[in-house]
């Protein structure tokens, strides 16, 4: 579920109108990180400020939000989930917490800024933080950014390259669902689509951090790796190129493994490969595309190997006699 949708709960709890499992979801959601503990406190700060005016405002909740889904960042989605109108301190705070959640710069409070912005299948994003970072953002992916009190927190949903700026007094903190990235100024890619997630750094330095295991530190070069589904954490040097290639569009092998090919290929395409090696000596590959399509990376491993390649209808097979 979106950021949207807890925002949404926030405002229901706030106007008496959530069912017990829609409490605990809620509650599981803002105890899962700073970030979203903090966004709730704002926005309940809020509400209490709204009340201030009730007496005086009538809002039309429903075309408020047409209204602020004009002001958004494309492509975020706005929807109101509520099953009763709302009172009009909610309607109030409906509007000032979507103008100001949204919005890369408060100017009224510098010290409290905040941003969430999503993206839909096939769509990238360049987006500028209030600190002055900066976020690619990947396609079907959510950040939910917090500045407040000289804190830099984000919660990342799917996978984004940062740079970001450094300031030694204000960590910047990337917090997934299984993992947090502390950095103080760096360049760094983070896949958090599924129970995997995987950190590569290009610049500077960070430290990742999961549950119940020793603080990894990274270098410009390396990748860390933690599948929470069986504890395993690995860190390993890499050709960090290809981690963000669904930004450059470009893909770089130096006599990789053709193991390893395959699986960067499966992964910037969304494929499913079985990869059979018929042979007992390891494959390596050498090579570099831009922009190119599938079947041209596939053409080009079956020029260099002596191999067969079949499309099957729940992903293909390669299978490689030799490597010639």
């Amino acid at each position: 579920m979106n950021q949207e949708y807890y925002i949404s709960l926030i405002i229901q709890q706030l106007s008496d109108q959530l069912d017990q499992d829609q409490e605990s979801q809620l509650d599981e959601w803002v105890a899962s990180s700073d970030a979203n503990r903090k966004l709730k406190d704002n926005l309940v700060n809020s509400w209490n400020k709204a009340n201030q005016y009730k007496s005086d405002l009538t809002i039309d909740e429903n075309k408020a939000w047409q209204s602020i889904a004009t002001k958004l960042p494309k492509p975020t989605k706005v929807i109101p989930i509520w099953k009763r109108p709302l009172s009009v301190a909610a309607s109030i705070l409906l509007v000032f917490a979507c103008l100001w959640l949204f919005s890369p710069f408060s100017n009224e409070h510098p010290e409290n800024q905040a941003m969430i912005v999503s993206t839909e299948k096939g769509q990238t994003k360049s987006i500028e933080l209030p600190d002055g970072s900066t976020v690619n953002l990947n396609e079907e992916s959510t950040i939910n950014f917090v500045l407040e009190d000289n804190e830099r927190n984000l919660t990342l949903e799917g996978e984004a390259l940062f740079e970001v700026t450094h300031d030694a007094e204000s960590p910047f903190v990337v917090h997934t669902d299984h993992s947090k990235t502390t950095v103080l100024g760096t360049t760094f890619n983070v896949n958090a689509r599924s129970v995997v997630t995987q950190v590569s750094l290009f610049e500077g330095k960070v430290a990742f951090d999961v549950a119940n295991k020793e603080t990894v530190l990274l270098a410009p070069g390396e990748k860390v790796h933690f599948d929470s589904s069986n504890g395993a954490l690995e860190k390993e040097t890499v050709n960090n190129e290809n981690a963000i290639a669904w930004k450059t569009k470009s893909l770089v092998f130096k006599n990789d493994k053709l193991s390893e090919v395959v699986q960067i290929i499966e992964t910037y395409f969304g494929k499913s490969i079985e990869l059979n090696q018929l042979n007992n000596e390891p494959c390596l590959f050498t090579g570099s595309f831009k922009d190119a399509a599938y079947s041209e990376i596939i053409d080009v491993l079956k020029f260099t190997y002596d191999m067969n390649f079949e499309s099957l209808g729940d992903g293909d097979k390669i299978t490689i006699k030799a490597c010639k």
